[in-house]
């Protein structure tokens, strides 16, 4: 999610520096877990910033917990300090769509880009 501290930020420069020293990269998908504050129009600012092939996503709350559950990803809104403010909670994997569309698994934390770089050529 865009306003994410470590986690996103860190995940999405690692990916870039890994589909770089692939042949032919794979489609880079960021789907937000805070689609309350995360509008198409911010992700589209967002995410192409670490690499322009790379895509924002966002949806309803209640398409993002269904699909959170079908990728087995875990988020939740963490109350912040001040009334009104939130962070967001959620699972450092990143998960593996096959090219033919099918869930191939997930690369956890830490992203070490030679790791995913090898796994990316094996799909």
């Amino acid at each position: 999610f865009t306003t994410c501290p470590d986690i996103c930020p860190t995940t999405l420069s690692v990916l870039n520096e890994s589909v770089k020293k692939l042949d032919s990269p794979p489609q880079v998908v960021m789907i937000t877990v805070d689609p309350e504050r995360d509008s198409p129009q911010k992700l589209r600012g967002y995410v192409p910033a670490f690499n322009a092939l790379f895509r924002g996503f966002t949806g309803s709350f209640d398409q993002t917990v269904s699909l959170a559950e079908q990728m087995n990803i875990a988020f939740g809104k963490i109350p912040g300090p001040e009334p009104g403010t939130y962070t967001m909670d959620h699972t450092a994997s990143i998960v593996l769509i096959d090219p033919y569309g099918r869930y191939a698994g997930f690369i956890k934390a830490p992203h070490r880009p030679e790791h995913i770089t090898k796994v990316l050529r094996s799909l």
